[in-house]
């Protein structure tokens, strides 16, 4: 049997959230972690697998089905978004037409939520949240090599069963990482050239818009051997030779003494290594010493609102406007790039503690940001309280549009006030790097260099010149 693992054709990107890559924007290609940990796995137990990152390679539907084609798989395995959903739709039936044998099974984090809807557009199977084993046992099942239908995934004609999550994540093979683009994966909030591993999985705070815990299925948090981390950083660094490594852990630090562990290992190694880091503004001023001391260059956070009544309201992340605060000028002082991303038209925020939370995020320190609008995904604990107090346009996840559009509308607080607030902070953002930060134009203008040429790097910036108009 061979097995084809792939991120589908289309300009949305399969991360935590639905993004989508746009004409004269910085292209973003996030490494896709969960399907080379899978193809991985299969390799290891000697199954014929393969895996395609579409996103990075910018494949159209026909340029992957002529790679589809070369390998010709039994099985095919992808991840689904609100976005990319009806879309990808139409590439699965168009690749059933070219192999009517051939299986289909979504994966992901917006696949879990909605397998139900999955199967009745056609999907043979869906990989329900944390996809290793579950993507293993399949395999074996097909090949007739088990007999009790896999835990994980649902089909029809089958009663779904949950399985655990995996305890011991050292167990696990390093990510597959040979048959991806490699050269492609970036971030615009990295230095050059970057490579993404993780140190753990999950998160223990369960905040009510976070897709982490929908994925899971539940409150987790899981973390490697520190050692055994440090091996893979040493080799990363030494085979790829990027400018940086990024930890896209769900939250690095939110156990200290992992982190420390980890920093205290490569300090004792004398490695040389650059890296970044997914984090929390919780962080203490001592752990940050030990990071920088250990190599790391900076940190994002999702600082999310400078409104303690809507952070408050998130339930799960334990922030105050002053704890961002106090990271951002902790960070300053010690040089640690930062990236805060800020969330508008969350619930309990008005148009007002939006514009105040736009105010606070230029005003503090920091290198770069992201503003971005409120999405309730489904499965989360927000979607279903904008569901159920009738906050929802139309047609619910299916009118999602990757980060293009609002889908709420609350009591003095409408969907288009909410994107014209998000344009307005862009507007400002632009305007004060452009003015006030000649270092992180620079920044920028090398990296859009490096991924997209002069030509690339001369339409992104007369875009955003127009956008400050």
């Amino acid at each position: 049997m061979k097995i084809l693992l792939a991120n589908p054709p289309g300009d949305t990107l399969r991360c935590r959230w639905d993004i989508k890559n746009k004409k004269f924007s910085m292209k973003y290609f996030p490494f896709p972690v969960r399907l080379a940990y899978a193809t991985a796995v299969l390799k290891k137990h000697g199954y014929d697998a393969h895996i395609i990152d579409s996103t990075a390679e910018e494949l159209s539907r026909q340029q992957f089905i002529k790679r589809f084609k070369e390998i010709h798989p039994d099985l095919l395995i992808w991840e689904t978004t609100a976005t990319s959903f009806y879309y990808d739709v139409k590439t699965m039936k168009a690749l059933k037409k070219i192999n009517p044998k051939l299986m289909v099974a979504a994966s992901g984090y917006h696949a879990t939520p909605t397998y139900k809807e999955c199967l009745e557009a056609g999907y043979n199977f869906v990989i329900v949240g944390e996809c290793d084993y579950s993507i293993l046992d399949l395999v074996r099942y097909l090949n007739k090599e088990i007999k009790s239908f896999p835990k994980g995934v649902a089909a029809k004609g089958h009663n779904f069963v949950p399985r655990g999550l995996i305890q011991n994540l050292d167990e696990l093979p390093w990510p597959e990482r040979e048959e991806l683009p490699m050269d492609k994966y970036n971030d615009p909030k990295l230095e050059g050239f970057n490579v993404v591993m993780v140190s753990s999985r999950g998160c223990p705070w369960g905040c009510d818009f976070c897709t982490v815990d929908v994925y899971y299925r539940q409150k987790n948090y899981r973390m490697r051997n520190s050692k055994a981390v440090v091996d893979e950083m040493e080799y990363l660094w030494k085979k790829y030779n990027p400018d940086e490594l990024y930890f896209d852990d769900d939250n690095f630090t939110i156990n200290e003494k992992h982190v420390s562990d980890i920093c205290n290992e490569v300090i004792k190694r004398n490695l040389k290594i650059k890296w970044n880091c997914m984090a929390d503004a919780k962080v203490s001023d001592k752990l940050l010493v030990l990071m920088k001391k250990a190599g790391c260059t900076g940190i994002t956070i999702g600082a999310e609102s400078a409104d303690d009544n809507v952070l408050k309201h998130m339930n799960g992340k334990p922030i105050t406007r002053d704890d961002i605060k106090k990271f951002a000028y902790a960070c300053k002082k010690l040089r640690l790039r930062t990236h805060l991303c800020w969330v508008l038209g969350m619930p309990y925020s008005t148009k007002e503690s939006d514009l105040d939370t736009i105010k606070f995020a230029l005003e503090i320190p920091f290198d770069t940001l992201q503003f971005s609008m409120c999405i309730p995904f489904p499965g989360t604990a927000m979607y279903d309280k904008c569901l159920k107090s009738g906050y929802l346009l139309g047609n619910g996840w299916k009118n999602i549009r990757g980060n293009d559009n609002c889908i709420v509308d609350y009591p003095g607080y409408s969907h288009k006030d909410i994107e014209e607030t998000l344009k307005y902070a862009v507007k400002l953002w632009h305007k004060k790097i452009l003015f006030r930060k000649p270092d992180i134009v620079l920044f920028r203008l090398y990296n859009l260099y490096k991924y997209q040429g002069i030509k690339g790097m001369i339409a992104v910036s007369v875009k955003r010149l127009r956008e400050m108009v």
